[in-house]
């Protein structure tokens, strides 16, 4: 986070019901400075 630009990374799990589940990236989203509302930055891979 800078007083420009918010980044914030939607992780995932592709189980909960035991421990050392992987953790993926789904999606990027930003806020910047100026901009109203949230834009996607970037999607990753389909799980």
């Amino acid at each position: 986070m800078t007083p420009d630009l918010w980044t914030t990374d939607f992780r995932v799990v592709p189980y909960v019901t035991r421990p050392g589940a992987p953790v993926s990236t789904r999606a990027t989203y930003v806020v910047e400075n100026g901009r109203p509302g949230v834009q996607l930055d970037s999607e990753g891979p389909a799980v």
